[in-house]
């Protein structure tokens, strides 16, 4: 194989350039479990959708935990 015309051996033949934004989903969502997204990622979630002007989202809250019965695995 012939190196490109102007190539120096051992040097880069492309540049580097910075990264790329993160996205605000990834941004807004970072860290979270699924089913338990905070509200500024289900806004992002259904921003990204195209959904967030047909109908609203709705967070439902978690069940209390039940105390009264014991964790047998």
């Amino acid at each position: 194989l012939n190196p490109p015309a102007g190539a120096v051996e051992g040097a880069s033949t492309t540049i580097k350039t910075g990264r790329l934004p993160m996205p605000q989903i990834d941004f807004a969502c970072k860290g979270q479990a699924w089913g338990a997204e905070s509200a500024d990622c289900l806004r992002a979630i259904a921003e990204q959708s195209g959904k967030h002007r047909e109908r609203a989202v709705r967070m439902i809250a978690n069940a209390a935990p039940l105390t009264s019965t014991p964790n047998v695995f």
